[in-house]
């Protein structure tokens, strides 16, 4: 059986990211968890920031032909991931515009069948737990399984540093723990049922 790859999608793109710290934080945690993380930053795959890309990757004519390399690159790793991993603050009650450009860059049958988790942070005492409503229908209408668990991390510049370095163990992180372990179950469960019943495309 194939290793179980999970993409990490970014949420934010704001200058003083505390996005960074999580995602130092996790990758090992992932590997733990015997998966491969592989990271999907926002910030790094266009020109300029995602958020201003005009033409989803089915609104070509022919998006063999027409469409940004990066974009095909990223949606062949999409469609071969295991599942997905969402890290997002919370702006203004809702879901951070890069995120939902850079996914909605995608058809949903990119995404169909494969379990995400959901982990949350913010710098201040709720850990963008709103965000969460918000988040768990929409990945669902991208044909994500949303698995039960979650993780949110209040003041999360107090429980990580810089460099992904624990500064305060709470149950926060612990938490953390139990999306992936859901995360990885989904993924391996789906891909050995998928051996002998092919999914829909």
């Amino acid at each position: 059986m194939s290793p179980i790859k999970i993409l990490v999608f970014l949420g934010s793109v704001r200058t003083s990211r505390m996005v960074e710290r999580l995602r130092k934080f996790i990758e090992t945690l992932i590997e733990n968890h015997n998966m491969q993380p592989v990271i999907i930053d926002p910030l790094t795959l266009a020109q300029s920031a995602i958020e201003l890309n005009r033409t989803p990757l089915h609104f070509f004519a022919d998006p063999e032909s027409d469409a940004p390399t990066w974009m095909k690159d990223l949606n062949e790793g999409i469609r071969r991931a295991s599942g997905f991993l969402i890290l997002s603050s919370e702006y203004n009650c809702g879901i951070p515009p890069a995120l939902t450009n850079l996914l909605n860059t995608f058809p949903p049958w990119s995404y169909r069948h494969r379990p995400v988790g959901i982990i949350t942070y913010s710098t201040g005492n709720f850990g963008a737990v709103r965000v969460l409503s918000v988040l768990r229908p929409y990945l669902t209408e991208l044909g994500m399984i949303v698995v039960p668990a979650y993780a949110t991390i209040p003041m999360i510049q107090e429980t990580l540093d810089e460099d992904g370095n624990v500064i305060r163990n709470g149950f926060e992180l612990k938490n953390i723990d139990t999306v992936l372990e859901e995360v990885r179950w989904y993924a391996k469960a789906i891909k050995t049922f998928n051996v002998n019943h092919p999914l829909p495309s």
